[in-house]
């Protein structure tokens, strides 16, 4: 899969393009998704589920200097952390004219950063900068959107 990740509402947008680096499929090597139930009422169906994400990726730190730095930024700022995003998932394996067929795309409003880490070098002999991004909307927060393709 291919990922485009788009996060609005810091300084400037932080555009995360599929294929970006070296590696053909992009910065993103993974996402994963939960709707989390955060307290006893989401038994109840009450929508108190929040929504988490974990986006993990590789940069190539010349190529990527500017996305990596304004996620890091992002994590140790104390005003204005709530950020919009927009996450597009594509099957590159597709057989669209036009391109990747879009798999799904993901909504939200109100994420703010709960972890982010960044890991130089490796024993994988690797020459690029790992990264993982973990957010969350925040609690009781509603406004979200899946659409399926």
């Amino acid at each position: 899969m291919n990922y485009k990740i788009e996060i609005e509402g810091g300084e400037a947008p932080i555009v995360i393009e599929p294929g970006t680096n070296d590696e053909g499929g992009g910065m993103v090597k993974s996402i994963k998704f939960k709707l989390n139930t955060i307290d006893n009422d989401t038994l109840d169906r009450d929508n108190g589920a929040r929504a988490e994400f974990t986006i993990i990726g590789e940069a190539n730190e010349d190529e990527d200097y500017e996305i990596l730095t304004s996620l890091a930024k992002w994590s140790i700022t104390r005003t204005n952390v709530y950020r919009k995003f927009r996450i597009t998932v594509y099957d590159p394996n597709s057989s669209e004219n036009d391109g990747d067929k879009v798999v799904r795309t993901y909504y939200f409003d109100n994420i703010f950063c709960i972890d982010y880490e960044e890991t130089f070098g490796g024993e994988d002999s690797s020459n690029g900068t790992k990264f993982e991004l973990f957010a969350a909307q925040s609690k009781n927060y509603k406004r979200r959107d899946i659409d399926n393709k």
